[in-house]
């Protein structure tokens, strides 16, 4: 069975927050910054859904809030970039939400945020097993 609900519990909720250091939001040099990190999440496979500020898209080029969803079933590899993103500058943030369970992330090193992936895989198979036997 194949349905919206069984989809949408694939996946994992990512919310990147820049550093104070960062360039502006929607500065186009910030805006580099994340297009480079959806190219480099497509180039190993991971299926990634950006989402946009439309009203700031409208006014730039780009748009690009920081937030995506990704299949869940990625793992070391989508690890590895994140924390490369983090790294990228003190006081980065990256938030995972699974299931509305939100995990905060700051300077994980890959293991970590693998282990948290993995973490979230199961929760998701806990409560698709649960809906199953509703």
């Amino acid at each position: 069975m194949h349905t919206k609900t069984a989809e949408r519990s694939n996946e994992v909720e990512i919310s990147l927050e820049r550093a104070p250091s960062d360039p502006p939001q929607f500065s186009d040099e910030y805006q580099e910054v994340l297009r480079k990190l959806i190219e480099e999440l497509k180039a190993v496979g991971v299926n990634v859904t950006p989402y946009y500020d439309m009203q700031a898209a409208a006014a730039i080029s780009g748009g690009l809030n920081g937030d995506f969803t990704i299949l869940s079933k990625t793992g070391s590899a989508l690890a590895t970039i994140i924390v490369a993103w983090l790294h990228g500058r003190y006081g980065r943030k990256a938030k995972l939400t699974v299931n509305d369970t939100e995990i905060e992330i700051e300077g994980s090193s890959a293991k970590d945020v693998e282990r948290l992936l993995k973490l979230a895989q199961e929760h998701q198979r806990e409560s698709r097993s649960k809906l199953v036997h509703e």
